[in-house]
């Protein structure tokens, strides 16, 4: 087996799936927004297992202020029914919170438009 075998070897077996969000804060809510997700991320963490989300704060040009990476491991994980339904039920007592916090949120259908 020579190197370029080894590799793929390794590619294959290494292989972990990250979920990426750019959020846009409402005008004046930046601060409110990271620490509402500060305490979803907590939640989530705990109800839901699943791991804490990196994320960084933006700050010149584009109209995005967060990117948030959410560590998924492959999609069988992250979408385990019971996982999404946890997750849910942690959103659920932050929505209202969120459509005030994030930009443009009057079109929220689902978690998918909240960034988580």
């Amino acid at each position: 087996m020579g190197l370029h075998d080894t590799l793929k070897v390794n590619l294959a077996v290494d292989t972990y799936l990250y979920k990426a969000s750019l959020v846009q804060a409402a005008p004046g809510k930046l601060l409110d927004l990271i620490d509402t997700y500060k305490k979803i991320f907590a939640e989530e963490t705990k109800v839901a297992g699943d791991a804490t989300p990196l994320w960084m704060r933006h700050s010149q040009g584009d109209r995005w202020d967060l990117l948030v990476l959410f560590p998924m491991g492959s999609y069988m994980e992250y979408y385990t029914p019971d996982r999404v339904v946890k997750r849910d039920t942690v959103l659920d007592d932050w929505r209202e919170r969120l459509k005030t916090d994030i930009a443009d949120s009057q079109h929220f259908v689902n978690d998918q438009d909240i960034g988580l």
